[in-house]
Order: structure tokens, then C-alpha cells, then sequence
């Protein structure tokens, strides 16, 4: 999206990302529910292998749908993506479970950085009491639309 706010107006930080599949034709995926992060664990036995999907919390809960976290290509500053947090701080692309971000081609690295900041068009005055907004954390899960497979240790060796 066009933003036309200076910088004193938002609050945001970035996150700069590198991607990199051995599959080809994979498209990044923002992980919004939970899954099993590793192939052939149980994740009953392991549940720390138990993904829980990109969210973010915060301790103004009236102001979790406010976040906003836009994928831009960190070289050419293009948005790729932009995602929302709902009212219980699950994050979706275009209001999509596990949504689409971009295109990643076979062992090529791809910079995606992440902003992430509050909508000021989604909160009111009332909601920015300095005592009540609190600490904001983020977890964000990718995964790709092919489904991975490990590689063995030649492959790793290339």
C-alpha cells in the first residue's frame, strides 16, 4: 500500500529476511496456523516442534489489530505483501489463511525485509495511553506452497 506518513507519525520497525528453497517454483507463504515444523516428529511427544502460526501479541489488546506488517523486496523497496493482524493477534495475508507473499526461485537467495508498524487509521487517541501500550511481540512462520524435501548431506555439500 501508498503510505504518506513521516516518520514521527508511525511507529514501526523492519526485519530484514533471506529465503532460500532447493524446490523449484516455491512460492513464500505466510505460516498463519499451527502446524508440525519438521517432517516425521510427533509433534504429541515433541510439541516444541509444534508451530502456532504467525501472531503477534500485545499488551494494548485494543490495539492488535491495528499491526500491520508489509513484505517489501529489500533492493528494490517493492511490496510484495501486506498482512494484518485480527483481534486476537492471528496474522494474515489479505485476510487469507496461509497467504501467498512471493516467489522464490531454486537456490537463489531473496531478500524480503518486514515492516512492521501500528495503523494510525485503526486507533483512537484514547488507545495510545502511554501507561497501556506495553510490549508489542511478533512471530512470524513462513513456509513454502511445495511441499520440502530435506537434503541430504551431498546436497548440503554443493
Amino acid at each position: 500500500p501508498e503510505m504518506h506518513y513521516h516518520i514521527t507519525d508511525v511507529y514501526s520497525f523492519a526485519v530484514d529476511l533471506l529465503f532460500r528453497t532447493n524446490a523449484a517454483d516455491a512460492g513464500l507463504v505466510l505460516q498463519t496456523n499451527a502446524t508440525g515444523r519438521i517432517d516425521g516428529y510427533d509433534v504429541a511427544t515433541l510439541p516444541e516442534l509444534q508451530g502456532e502460526g504467525s501472531t503477534i501479541t500485545i499488551d494494548n489488546e485494543a490495539m492488535a489489530d491495528a499491526v500491520t506488517v508489509v513484505f517489501a523486496d529489500t533492493l528494490t523497496r517493492e511490496v510484495v505483501a501486506t498482512a494484518h493482524a485480527d483481534a486476537y493477534g492471528n496474522l494474515k495475508v489479505d485476510g487469507e489463511e496461509n497467504g501467498y507473499i512471493t516467489a522464490l526461485t531454486k537456490n537463489k537467495v531473496r531478500a524480503i525485509t518486514a515492516w512492521v508498524y501500528l495503523d494510525i487509521t485503526k486507533v483512537s487517541a484514547a488507545d495510545f495511553d502511554t501507561a497501556s501500550i506495553g510490549r508489542l511481540k511478533l512471530n512470524l512462520q513462513f513456509k513454502t506452497d511445495e511441499h520440502l524435501v530435506p537434503a541430504t548431506g551431498e546436497e548440503i555439500k554443493r
